[in-house]
């Protein structure tokens, strides 16, 4: 992954404020640094490539395991000519991820599941971020399960660098089928005659 800052860039040496006297301190400047989702679960690094007056840099930035959006990520960079340096304040923003959300250090997953695992309850597999690359877990569906309830599996969350873990939680979407044979069909307005209706009570009429 690489973040490439070219034209306006804002590391370059006419940005910043330095103190003038006998000890210079080092020019501020400030960017986002854009962070995979799993990098910023487990920890890594972020290339960056930066343009100045004394060409093009290619640096490595640490990326804490655990780091959340809009962290602050500091970097020094001496200079070779003044000795001053330059202090990079990186502002972290975390790409999106096709499976999985984040709310500080929990994880949320999206558990299809059949109208009939729902309502009978079933075991099934719900993918993780723990070990060193994308696994799995068994996930117990209790009958009668709803959609939008949570299924919480404790400790599977994001680890952060100072030890504290969070819990992932698969969020149930029951699908119903898009077809149905004729005797399915009658089956399932069997059952409907006979379970109760759901909408009683309350401002239901």
């Amino acid at each position: 992954f690489e973040e490439r800052f070219g034209g306006g860039n804002p590391f370059s040496r006419g940005s910043g404020t330095q103190a003038r006297g006998r000890a210079r301190r080092p020019r501020r400047t400030t960017a986002d640094v854009r962070v995979a989702f799993e990098t910023a679960v487990r920890g890594g690094t972020v290339s960056l490539r930066l343009e100045g007056p004394e060409g093009v840099e290619d640096i490595d930035v640490a990326v804490p395991k655990g780091v959340a959006e809009g962290a602050k990520l500091r970097v020094k960079r001496p200079e070779r000519d003044t000795g001053a340096g330059e202090e990079l304040i990186l502002t972290v923003r975390i790409e999106k991820d096709p499976v999985f959300t984040r709310d500080g250090l929990d994880l949320f997953v999206e558990l299809p599941l059949t109208i009939v695992e729902a309502a009978l309850g079933t075991e099934v597999s719900v993918p993780t971020l723990t070990g060193k690359g994308r696994s799995s877990a068994e996930v117990g569906v209790p009958p009668g399960t709803a959609s939008g309830s949570k299924l919480r599996v404790k400790g599977m969350g994001v680890a952060s660098s100072d030890g504290r873990k969070g819990d992932l939680y698969a969020v149930i979407k029951v699908v119903p089928p898009k077809s149905l044979s004729p005797d399915d069909e009658e089956s399932l307005r069997d059952m409907g005659r006979r379970m109760p209706n759901p909408r009683t009570g309350g401002h239901w009429r």
